[in-house]
């Protein structure tokens, strides 16, 4: 049960979407449901040596999705864009049965339409869910396999399609996903898997409905800066030793930033993070150390603005650092959905390179 509120706090981003999905369905006109299926078929990326013998493999597999069109006028209204919102089931095959087995995903995901062509259109789709993973890191078992720890771990997708209509009801999608599946750091060893993939997929819409070409926006943008106070939680788990118990640690972060837009979907943020990580605070105490388990960071990023989502990327450069981290530079990446004009809550990934170090559940308030 180690997990147990880490886990807690990924349902609730689920019922936050599921909350707009529900929302979509309960106005008054109906959005129109679409049932699609996709085949996938790609590679690994051996973002570190520890990893590059078991990288020569091909992931495969196939997903069903279950999503609403939002594509009337309050939608675009509520998200400055046409979109899919909705849920996805799929199964990956790692291509490495003894080592790497596979993995099945669910997964929550929201899909703005760039264009509106009535025929051809592209759409990007991005979102986060759970996986379960049959072959995970066992040291006398299973040594070799760097990929995974935990059974249960965090899948995180961007892909970019293109669809053509093939009538009122079918369309035929093909496009590029770059797929993450870790734990975001919960627990060693954990390098995590990068596969991107190409994909194949055909979509049924079970009520014919055509994509509205955008209304004329009028209002004007306010580019005013506005300041940002946003918490952090997750958790790690520091391994057994001979002298030490398995332990799960607690960590903290709080950050001040202000936002400034550039447009209606764009803003630009820079700030200051602090972290304080109990489990940074345990390893220099079975190191005997004496420094200082906090750290302080300057962050800059961007800011993409889907209306009530938003999809966050900050680049932290460590000003306080007393127990070194792995690099001096990290990324973190925040997927949020703002329940109100002032309140948002989300999940994050914190990064150094291709290595993730933390995941988690964060909230902020706009002031």
């Amino acid at each position: 049960m180690h997990a147990s509120k880490f886990k807690l706090g990924v349902v609730c981003i689920f019922q936050l979407f599921l909350f707009h999905i529900s929302q979509a369905q309960n106005d008054t006109t109906r959005r129109p449901f679409i049932l699609g299926a996709k085949a996938h078929y790609g590679f690994i990326i051996p973002h570190t040596e520890k990893i590059e013998q078991l990288s020569n493999s091909n992931p495969y597999g196939i997903e069903i999705s279950f999503s609403l069109l939002n594509n009337r006028a309050k939608d675009w209204k509520q998200c400055n864009c046409y979109s899919q919102t909705g849920l996805l089931l799929s199964y990956i095959n790692f291509d490495n049965p003894e080592i790497l087995g596979s993995s099945v995903n669910l997964l929550i995901f929201v899909e703005p339409f760039i264009t509106f062509n009535p025929r051809l259109f592209f759409t990007a789709r991005m979102g986060a869910g759970l996986s379960y993973i049959t072959k995970i890191y066992d040291e006398n078992t299973n040594p070799t396999n760097l990929f995974f720890s935990t059974p249960i771990s965090i899948p995180l997708f961007a892909e970019l399609n293109m669809k053509y209509k093939i009538n009122s009801k079918f369309n035929l999608s093909l496009g590029g996903s770059y797929n993450h599946i870790s734990n975001g750091g919960y627990k060693q060893p954990n390098l995590g898997m990068n596969f991107p993939t190409a994909n194949l997929g055909i979509e049924y819409m079970f009520r014919p409905a055509a994509l509205l070409s955008p209304p004329k926006v009028t209002a004007a943008i306010n580019k005013k800066p506005y300041f940002e106070i946003n918490v952090l939680y997750s958790q790690k788990v520091l391994g057994e030793t001979d002298s030490f118990p398995e332990k799960t640690c607690h960590i903290l972060g709080l950050s001040a930033r202000v936002n400034r837009n550039l447009s209606r979907y764009n803003a630009l943020s820079a700030g200051v993070e602090w972290i304080a990580s109990g489990y940074n605070k345990e390893s220099i105490s079975r190191q005997n150390l004496d420094v200082d388990y906090n750290r302080l960071a300057l962050t800059a990023g961007h800011n993409l603005l889907v209306g009530k989502f938003a999809f966050v990327i900050q680049f932290g450069f460590y000003v306080y650092d007393p127990y070194e981290a792995m690099d001096d530079v990290y990324q973190k990446y925040d997927l949020r959905y703002h329940i109100s004009k002032h309140f948002y809550a989300g999940v994050f990934l914190k990064a150094h390179l291709q290595v993730a170090e933390l995941m988690g559940v964060c909230a902020g308030v706009l002031l």
